[in-house]
């Protein structure tokens, strides 16, 4: 926006910019990247109050920080003061997310966990949908109310996560932590309406065979997310957070609208870049259950190397060339719909599926403030190799980020195990039983649902099932 770059760039001689004024690449840097810090906050203070406190409570602090973040934000008169705020942001930002993805697995049957889980995708890309139109709506105003008004918009998004929230109850699996098995029984019950008593007890007493769960009984701590069967997890959980930010989603993402402008039009390719987005997440909902995990990430990892290389080729094709411009955006919006489509989902799973019960927090902590640190990594370094005052590699950098999604669909193949409507208790015996990922989808566990009678498991069936599945190895 040409308010924006006057309030918070430079003064340039009109050769170099026609409206006089210029963000530099410091600049950007400064206000793209920084704002990662709050990840750093973020991740301790949501361990220790989505422990502590429970989820419900730790999101309302997040709506606090939010609407002060979105305040300062609107008011602000240059770039310390925006980057004061974005890293407020920031922190509430990593505080919705993280407790987001725990609420959604806590409370989520088995058999919809993953449909349930990637909603996030659907929400997050309809936000950028509006944002998307109210930017095209405000562009045109010739004061500092052009990014004023879309900024100040944002305080809405607390203020409804905070209402919210009052109708919904805390996790069933965090009063368990803190043995409070009857309010735990209450929670279940209430967000499985219409089900049996029998089955709310079996559902019950399955969650309670979840490994190392009462508080009471066992501490963790941050360490613990690095021992044993859990640093499996704990880098199962954290992979498709890292992979996303060396996907080439970073510069498709937060430097759509420079890209665009080098091939021209970019108002209206933002827009349907916005949609693309939102028609992925909506797809991938589904696709989700449909392909389950281990086969949707081999798929898109291996498609997205394969985008990030064409892409990258076409780089090399004068900027003259509108046939090449044109197939480079076509390709990018095609990037961003399998984005949302195969990685955003399997992101937002495994960071909710993969961690234990009392790991899930720091686990997802540590796993967001990995993904937040390859964000500051990219989105620093971007700018100096991208743009036309830098290195200017334009759209070769997705070379780059093409090599990385091989390696990642290589990772797939032999590390990324089927996890697909398995129960926590059973993720915990797989995992405990160091069982390969490609043996995942069909091991038999003890702890499976129906091994588990509301009055507890049933220790016969237990002994078939292993004797089963040793018979079979």
């Amino acid at each position: 926006m040409p308010a924006f770059t006057r309030q918070f760039g430079t003064p340039v001689p009109p050769t170099v910019s026609k409206s006089g004024y210029l963000l530099s690449a410091r600049n950007v840097s400064i206000i793209t990247a920084t704002p990662t810090a709050g990840a750093f906050v973020g991740a301790i203070v949501t361990s220790m109050l989505g422990d502590r406190f429970g989820r419900k409570k730790t999101i309302w602090i997040g709506c606090l920080i939010a609407f002060a973040a979105m305040s300062i934000q609107t008011a602000a008169t240059n770039v310390a003061i925006i980057t004061v705020g974005r890293t407020l942001a920031g922190v509430s930002n990593f505080m919705f997310i993280n407790m987001a993805i725990s609420f959604s697995v806590e409370l989520a049957p088995p058999s919809l966990r993953g449909a349930i889980v990637s909603l996030s995708t659907v929400s997050l890309t309809f936000a950028a949908c509006i944002a998307s139109a109210v930017n095209l709506g405000t562009q045109t105003i010739d004061s500092n109310l052009a990014w004023r008004i879309p900024v100040g918009i944002q305080l809405v998004g607390p203020v409804l996560i905070g209402s919210a929230i009052l109708f919904v109850k805390e996790s069933p699996t965090f009063f368990l932590i803190k043995s409070e098995d009857e309010n735990a029984r209450k929670s279940l019950a209430y967000v499985r309406h219409g089900w049996t008593d029998p089955e709310i007890d079996q559902e019950l007493q399955n969650l309670r065979l979840q490994h190392a769960l009462r508080a009471t009984e066992v501490q963790v701590s941050w360490r613990d997310i690095f021992k044993g069967t859990d640093l499996r997890r704990t880098v199962l959980a954290t992979f498709f957070s890292v992979a996303l930010q060396v996907s080439g989603l970073a510069y498709a993402g937060q430097y759509a609208r420079i890209f665009f402008t080098q091939i021209g039009n970019a108002t209206p390719l933002l827009m349907v870049f916005a949609l693309c987005l939102l028609e992925g997440g909506i797809v991938g909902q589904f696709l989700i259950e449909i392909l389950g995990r281990r086969k949707q990430a081999i798929i898109f990892t291996t498609l997205i190397a394969c985008i990030d290389l064409i892409v990258g080729c076409l780089g090399f094709a004068p900027a003259t060339n509108k046939s090449a411009s044109t197939t480079i955006a076509g390709f990018s919006l095609l990037f961003g719909f399998c984005i949302t489509a195969g990685m955003n989902p399997l992101s937002y799973t495994s960071l909710g599926e993969f961690p234990t019960a009392r790991l899930r927090n720091k686990t997802g902590a540590f796993a967001l403030l990995s993904a937040n640190l390859s964000i500051l990594a990219v989105s620093y370094v971007l700018p100096y190799i991208v743009n036309p005052d830098a290195a200017d590699l334009g759209a070769k950098v997705f070379l780059v980020f093409a090599g990385f999604m091989f390696l990642a669909a290589i990772y797939c193949y032999f590390c990324f195990p089927e996890i697909r409507g398995r129960t926590a208790a059973e993720l915990d015996e797989l995992f405990e039983n160091k069982v390969p990922a490609s043996k995942f989808k069909s091991y038999l566990c003890a702890t499976a649902m129906e091994n588990t009678p509301a009055e507890g498991i049933n220790e016969s069936a237990k002994d078939v099932v292993v004797h089963e599945v040793e018979h079979r190895s």
